[in-house]
């Protein structure tokens, strides 16, 4: 599964943001040398102000320096706080909606899931047709997703419903490639079923499946899984069906 991850600042990786600071700091030192001198050599002047109708004689221009100082930085801070409540508030609209979007997606892959359980259940009520449609929909939703594991799993219920309508070649290629793939992410409970449906498709074909038999015979003693399970049940009917071909039945 796809996740969402948004950087805290995608215009200010961690090396840019070092050298603002360090370049900040330059002018920093910058600044406060040249009012330092400026004071040394302007300590005696002095100028008069008229400010909004008032007049102001006589004003040392070191304080004239401060309060000007002062006021630049007072707004140069009250701009940064506010940069700051900006940047919170995209992160905090950039959090829900990845949490929006991550929500949509536990939808969606919920759907794909149930979808494929109707294909089995159509499948078992005998309505082939009915089944595909709903396992066709499945695969392609996991696919969307990019979600390998349900794909595969949705792949290997496709396979089942190919062979039932007789489409042992297509059967055997989405079979083949859901094995691949659980093979790859090592899930061997996913492919139980797999090597199942593997099986029933070798005796359809006349081969014998006993290969198949017997390495889902070893999964479910590794795994303990219960003969009454879906897969103990799985795995007992294709020894069934080996035991029936063996037999000539």
């Amino acid at each position: 599964m796809k996740r969402f991850n948004i950087p805290l600042d995608p215009g200010f990786p961690e090396e840019r943001g070092t050298i603002v600071w360090v370049v900040r700091g330059l002018l920093f030192l910058a600044l406060l040398f040249t009012l330092v001198y400026f004071f040394i050599t302007n300590s005696d002047q002095s100028v008069d102000i008229n400010f909004f109708g008032k007049s102001f004689l006589g004003i040392s221009i070191y304080w004239i320096v401060v309060i000007s100082y002062l006021l630049g930085f007072a707004t140069s801070f009250i701009l940064a706080a506010l940069r700051e409540i900006r940047f919170h508030r995209e992160i905090g609209r950039l959090k829900k909606d990845v949490a929006r979007k991550d929500r949509e997606i536990g939808d969606l892959r919920g759907q794909g899931i149930t979808l494929n359980g109707v294909a089995e259940v159509l499948l078992g009520l005998g309505q082939p047709a009915e089944a595909r449609e709903a396992a066709e929909q499945a695969l392609a939703i996991h696919r969307r997703l990019e979600d390998q594991r349900f794909a595969a799993v949705a792949q290997t219920t496709l396979a089942s419903i190919l062979r039932w309508q007789g489409d042992l070649e297509g059967a055997q290629e989405l079979a083949e490639a859901a094995d691949a793939k659980q093979q790859e992410l090592a899930l061997p409970v996913d492919r139980l079923a797999t090597t199942c449906e593997l099986g029933h498709l070798a005796l359809a074909r006349g081969e014998t499946a006993r290969g198949h038999l017997e390495e889902a015979t070893r999964v479910v003693q590794e795994l303990e899984l219960a003969p009454g399970s879906g897969l103990g049940q799985a795995l007992a009917r294709l020894g069934r069906a080996v035991e029936a071909q063996e037999a000539g039945k």
